[in-house]
């Protein structure tokens, strides 16, 4: 017989020992220099709770001086660099410049305040 299974809410396995100055450390180096290596904003990214994100982006900043969203939007494009927004800002600061964006320039874009009304 099938059994269904109910999740208790994340959905993220992060792994049982995280390091997060290394994790900072291991961002810089992604993106410093010719090129950027996505995997590692991928495997780190994607395998970190949001308070850890947020824990790291404070790391980066106290170890390097730099924001770790300009970095990243400075190295990336497109729907990865969206995606990965929405990874590393603050629900806040993600929503704000959403709303901006929507209404930034000639005309509003009512479908991008409707999604953000949303969240």
């Amino acid at each position: 017989s099938v059994q269904s299974t109910v999740s208790s809410g994340a959905t993220i396995k992060e792994p049982s020992i995280i390091n997060i100055d290394e994790d900072a450390r291991d961002l810089r180096e992604a993106m410093a220099g010719w090129g950027t290596h996505e995997d590692t904003l991928i495997d780190i990214l994607t395998e970190r709770s949001y308070d850890n994100r947020q824990k790291i982006a404070r790391k980066y900043r106290a170890l390097y001086q730099r924001d770790l969203w300009t970095d990243v939007k400075a190295e990336t494009s497109s729907y990865f660099e969206q995606v990965l927004k929405g990874m590393i800002l603050t629900h806040a600061r993600f929503l704000a410049e959403e709303f901006y964006s929507a209404m930034y320039g000639w005309g509003t874009v009512e479908e991008e305040l409707i999604l953000c009304l949303m969240l």
